[in-house]
């Protein structure tokens, strides 16, 4: 009786009751994408020391990541088209069989720059295997369950984190080079076995299988039209805020948070916080990912669905991120406890804006499903773009005034509020006029 009440309390638990809610593609992905996370996690946490262990130097390692974010926005650009001509479920297998195992392969016999570089490049493939993976996810749920997947992808990709000490052992007992190429080997063997499993289980997705019903002209490069989506997005206010949003808010990964290059270094050098000690901020910030992941987001994701909606819960969690801003300007020095707070302030906002931005997207594009990866490959080279120009500018912004970077990243939610305001304004204006039809064909009926 003891055992059956304990299996019922856990099966009550809100992080199992969301993944129950799951199934098909969406439920497929959640669980494979424990084994991709896990390795994935050990080849990249040490890919750039492993990088100049075979001699790169520092400048050439910056060549290899532009590299890699130039290449990156020219298959973003065409990911939508070559979606919609194979279906989604053959790209994700074949890009993600070619970027990822592909480039592992090509990283594990490198041992100078110009490998480095087409490792990247192959691997900047992903962006389009990232698209269709990303349809798997969504195209068949409702928005209770997109919701319900992309949290748990949150906190999956949060929680991955605590394996990378044990690939520091590893690295400590036979080098840092010995060590990279068992990572690699491990990723090359899962990443592929994972791949051809789950496609066995993947299905198409009812969108996939209209526009494949549809006919289109043979997948050649000069069918293909990068600025497809352009057109498709003229006019479409709602759908433009949205991947606005998206926009701005991955442009305020490189300069304030926990993507940052600069955070550490801020924390070490103007606030005095001892450099051993600034991981217990970082794992301050991993917990109130973790913590909003498993406790807040499941108990209110039915509220927000039917009173608030996903703008509601976007207007929170970009209000919760401006106070960790002010923190971090007026951080007094040494003070590693008002630290630790201010990263558990960001990371439960920054937990609710993850999931939902992601799930809004999705949702804001029903009515356009047929068109969802031109909108989508346009979405991503806007963010590619921001992001790059972002980091590219973080340096001299960071320069010119340590504590600009949290400046710069309040006024950008700021931004984002009052863009999102007009969004929920528009968005119940819709809905009230939907509703004035509706009681029309009913008075007519």
């Amino acid at each position: 009786m003891v055992k059956l009440g304990m299996l019922r309390r856990v099966q009550n638990l809100p992080l199992i009751e969301n993944f129950r809610k799951l199934e098909g593609n969406t439920r497929i992905s959640v669980i494979f994408e424990f084994f991709f996370s896990v390795a994935n996690t050990l080849y990249t946490f040490y890919l750039s020391l492993y990088m100049k262990g075979c001699g790169v130097t520092d400048r050439e390692i910056g060549l290899v990541v532009a590299v890699s974010y130039f290449f990156g926005i020219l298959f973003a650009l065409s990911a939508g088209e070559i979606v919609n001509r194979l279906g989604r479920k053959k790209t994700t297998t074949i890009f993600e069989l070619l970027a990822w195992p592909g480039s592992c392969l090509i990283f594990l016999f490198a041992n100078n720059f110009w490998m480095f570089a087409l490792g990247k490049i192959v691997n900047s493939l992903s962006q389009i295997s990232n698209m269709s993976w990303n349809f798997m996810v969504v195209e068949d749920a409702d928005d209770d369950q997109r919701v319900a997947a992309l949290n748990i992808l949150t906190m999956l990709h949060t929680a991955i984190g605590v394996i990378t000490p044990i690939g520091g052992l590893l690295v400590t007992r036979i080098g840092i080079i010995s060590a990279q190429k068992v990572f690699l080997i491990f990723a090359i063997v899962v990443f592929a076995t994972e791949m051809i499993i789950r496609n066995r289980f993947y299905t198409e997705t009812k969108v996939g299988q209209e526009i494949l019903a549809a006919g289109h002209p043979p997948l050649r490069l000069g069918n293909i039209n990068p600025l497809g989506g352009f057109k498709i997005l003229w006019g479409k206010k709602m759908i433009l805020s949205a991947i606005l949003l998206n926009v701005i808010y991955n442009a305020m990964y490189p300069l304030s948070t926990h993507f940052s290059l600069y955070l550490n270094v801020y924390l070490t050098d103007v606030i005095g916080i001892d450099p051993a000690a600034v991981s217990l901020v970082g794992g301050c910030n991993s917990i109130g990912l973790l913590l909003t992941c498993l406790l807040v987001i499941p108990v209110i994701n039915h509220f927000i669905r039917t009173r608030v909606g996903m703008g509601g819960a976007l207007v929170a969690g970009f209000f919760i991120q401006i106070p960790y801003m002010f923190l971090m300007i007026f951080l007094p020095h040494g003070s590693l406890t008002l630290a630790c707070v201010a990263a558990l302030v960001y990371s439960s906002g920054y937990a609710m804006c993850k999931t939902f931005l992601d799930s809004l997207v999705a949702s804001v594009t029903e009515e356009e499903a047929k068109n969802r990866g031109k909108i989508y490959a346009v979405m991503n080279v806007m963010i590619s773009a921001g992001s790059t120009l972002m980091s590219s500018l973080s340096g001299v912004i960071y320069a010119l005034r340590p504590s600009s970077i949290f400046s710069l990243s309040a006024v950008m939610l700021t931004v984002n509020l009052l863009i999102l305001t007009g969004f929920i304004i528009r968005q119940r204006a819709l809905q009230k006029r939907e509703a004035k039809r509706e009681e029309e064909a009913c008075a007519t009926l």
